[in-house]
């Protein structure tokens, strides 16, 4: 009987006639090409369970699709234990950016651009499936096309000029716009579609976008790189350090307690994130959930970044007096993208959610990249922590790499380390003071080819992989792993 089961728990158990494997399913999809977002809902526990049972019981590593990153210990016998496991996973939100980065593997089994790969390694690294949205939900309910022409004053004020003609214009919280945002969030949480709110999304449906409406939650975050407004009304406010900050938390605790008061049940979701950071002064009512965004991982080689964003979120834990959950940064934008060189960091990502433990219930890592294989490590530490928080990380590498690599191991973890080392020092942690504060500043191209992948660093690599490659040539299966890394 799995129906008393957690979400996503499953039980594996012995019988005199074998093994039992059984988890909740629920809508099961046999299609690869959708998002995650798409697929939301639908539990998966027979199938986390029967990963779970290959990997403890024969061995297997699903570090990544395709033979590179697969292995699976060939058994002349089977043999398991008695055993009665109850597994469930530590954490509700386990994802991270799936679509992003080249697959070097197009073969026609893994479809179009690699998409069915990429589901799969979300399958077998046992994402979540229950979708909690944050992720600027404000943007997503159409505001623009519903209001731009008939109540411009819902806009804000920028540089003199209403911004209720911009494709993505800011709003103004002191104006109408917040009654119409309640509206739609207690609508939303009572069942009604937006016909009944007489609106249509983006696309001219009465739909509400998914990644912002998910059952029982309504993500009220403004958009990005809000900017606060600078109408006469807000102007009287700008009188403290965090108004603008304090101005957004005010209207989402104002609905909070309206949706209680009116007895609407379900949650209002925000992110503790650029202009609208700052912890206001105000109790936040537990009928609203805090995401909050820290650097994350990559501020390894910055000793006060790193203390202070482990601060910043256990402050909100203390304040929501419970745990948030995390937007993290491992990804190449802005000052990161820098193409053609390996971000693999996957020992600062095991330390960072180590430290974080005990404030979250789950995080999303943004980790976009030009090409999927330089985030594998990132992915599948990431999702061994998420799914086990206790989870050792040198220890999970060290044999992960035993695993894939065989007598090259230890030469291919010098490899990797050397690759995160030179990430994390020499290219996300270099800071210097502007007029903001510190600021991380990347290497020029000239920099980067001449001062820190030298002719002599890149030697030093090969000499690590040709290593490797002479330790495993024996070992049937590791070399083609070896040339991937290379």
């Amino acid at each position: 009987d799995v129906s008393k089961l957690p979400r996503e728990g499953f039980l594996i158990k012995t019988f005199p006639e074998g093994v039992a494997i059984a988890g909740n399913d629920s809508s099961l999809d046999r299609e690869f090409n959708k998002s995650p977002l798409d697929r939301a809902g639908a539990q998966r526990g027979t199938l986390w369970g029967a990963y779970d049972f290959l990997e403890r019981f024969l061995g297997a590593k699903f570090v990544f699709p395709g033979d590179a990153g697969t292995v699976v210990p060939k058994h002349r016998t089977l043999k398991v234990p008695a055993m009665d496991i109850l597994e469930r996973p530590d954490y509700t939100v386990r994802l991270f950016t799936w679509y992003q980065g080249d697959w070097f593997d197009h073969s026609p089994e893994w479809g179009n651009q690699g998409v069915r790969a990429k589901t799969l390694n979300l399958y077998r690294t046992r994402h979540e499936t229950e979708y909690l949205p944050c992720n600027h939900g404000l943007l997503a309910l159409n505001y623009s096309g519903r209001f731009a022409k008939t109540h411009p004053e819902y806009f804000s004020i920028i540089d003199g000029k209403r911004s209720n003609l911009d494709r993505h214009p800011y709003l103004c919280f002191n104006s109408g716009i917040v009654e119409e945002i309640y509206q739609d969030a207690k609508a939303f949480l009572s069942g009604k579609s937006m016909a009944d709110r007489n609106a249509l999304n983006q696309y001219g449906k009465p739909d509400w976008d998914p990644s912002a409406c998910q059952k029982g939650y309504f993500n009220i975050m403004p958009q990005d790189g809000m900017m606060p407004c600078q109408c006469a009304e807000c102007k009287k406010l700008a009188i403290t350090e965090n108004w603008a900050s304090d101005q957004v938390w005010q209207m989402t605790c104002d609905a909070a307690k309206r949706m209680k008061k009116e007895g609407i049940r379900g949650y209002l979701t925000q992110m503790a994130y650029g202009s609208h950071a700052a912890i206001p002064p105000f109790d936040i009512p537990d009928n609203v959930l805090v995401m909050v965004a820290p650097f994350g991982p990559w501020a390894a080689a910055r000793p006060g970044g790193w203390r202070r964003q482990l601060d910043f979120i256990q402050s909100w834990k203390d304040k929501v007096n419970g745990k948030v959950w995390l937007w993290t940064y491992v990804t190449k934008y802005a000052g990161t993208k820098i193409l053609n060189v390996p971000c693999s960091t996957p020992e600062a990502v095991g330390r960072f959610y180590t430290e974080v433990q005990k404030n979250i219930f789950g995080s999303f890592m943004e980790s976009s990249s030009d090409y999927a294989a330089f985030q594998f490590f990132n992915w599948y530490v990431f999702s061994k922590k998420m799914w086990d928080s206790e989870t050792d990380t040198a220890k999970l590498l060290s044999e992960t790499y035993s695993a894939l690599y065989g007598a090259g191991a230890g030469e291919m973890e010098k490899f990797f380390r050397h690759l995160e080392n030179i990430w994390l020092t020499k290219i996300t942690g270099k800071v210097v003071m502007s007029s903001a504060g510190p600021t991380a500043v990347p290497p020029t191209d000239y920099e980067l080819w001449n001062e820190i992948y030298t002719e002599e660093e890149m030697a030093a690599l090969n000499a690590m992989l040709s290593a490797a490659e002479k330790a495993a040539e024996e070992v049937r299966g590791t070399l083609s792993r070896e040339s991937v890394a290379a």
